[in-house]
């Protein structure tokens, strides 16, 4: 038993090793765009990773995502030419009076040389300068524009509370998943340096002689599990966050990038 557990434990080294081999290479298309002038150079690990906890508020993280999400900024643009053409639909229905005014010069004369003169010289000058009042009578058309202008607010605005209800689900799930995943980090450390202590302590028995290598090499592939376990644990919390600040529209602030120029906020309780 003990010589088959070592070979599959020689069996799973090998497998990790084409593992690690591939997300090194992963990683280093990520750090360079020369892959091949860090080919054969070793990435090692210089630290542990390290539990980032950061404080989770839903309130909080609603008005961000309510105020920073790219979809919502589109949404409040498409809402502000709406009224535009609600504006421009509704003067398209009242009176309109127009100043009219207009110069030119004439050619009255017979003859086309003279004619030509006068031309020239401006002697027969036009001029005139009025008032052009227009008076809708039924108004159908602009009528019909108002009325289809205000429709497709009233469907913005529903589309507006469905898109805020949604921002508002993403987040409170992104919240939980994080919560969880933090909750499952602490649970797997602890299974960990439990099966830490259970292996030092069969290793010792061993010496003494009243334990066997098969439960040595047993307990650690349990603390190898559980070593795994808790990265498992560490990423999927670090993922968490990550949809969180997506959830959010904070994620270019978690790399420092800031953007300027942003709208004023609108929701759809301010209509």
């Amino acid at each position: 038993q003990a010589e088959s557990q070592v070979a599959q434990s020689r069996a799973a080294l090998l497998t990790a090793r084409l593992a690690v081999a591939n997300q090194e290479n992963t990683l280093k298309s990520l750090i360079s765009s020369d892959f091949q002038s860090i080919y054969r150079v070793a990435l090692e690990p210089t630290s542990a990773f390290e539990i980032e906890e950061i404080e989770l508020d839903v309130i909080r993280s609603w008005a961000a995502g309510l105020t920073r999400r790219p979809e919502m900024a589109q949404m409040r643009l498409d809402l502000q030419r709406q009224d535009v053409e609600i504006r421009f639909a509704k003067n398209q229905m009242f009176p309109s009076v127009d100043l009219t005014a207009s110069f030119g010069v004439n050619g009255l004369q017979a003859s086309y040389t003279r004619l030509f003169d006068d031309f020239v010289r401006g002697n027969a000058r036009d001029k005139s300068i009025g008032l052009v009042v227009s008076v809708p009578l039924w108004n159908r058309a602009e009528k019909e524009r108002l009325r289809t202008a205000r429709l497709s607010k009233e469907q913005l605005l529903v589309d507006l509370k469905r898109l805020e209800q949604q921002i508002q689900i993403e987040i409170d799930n992104a919240i939980f998943t994080a919560r969880k995943s933090l909750e499952r980090v602490a649970a797997t450390k602890e299974a960990r340096q439990y099966a830490e202590v259970a292996l030092a302590a069969e290793q010792k028995k061993l010496e003494e002689g009243i334990s066997t290598s098969f439960v040595v090499l047993t307990l650690q592939r349990n603390l190898t599990q559980s070593q795994a376990d808790e990265i498992s644990a560490f990423v999927e919390y670090q993922l968490a966050l990550t949809q969180l600040a997506v959830a959010e529209g904070t994620i270019l602030d978690r790399h420092n990038i800031i953007l300027t120029g942003e709208a004023e906020p609108v929701f759809a309780r301010d209509y």
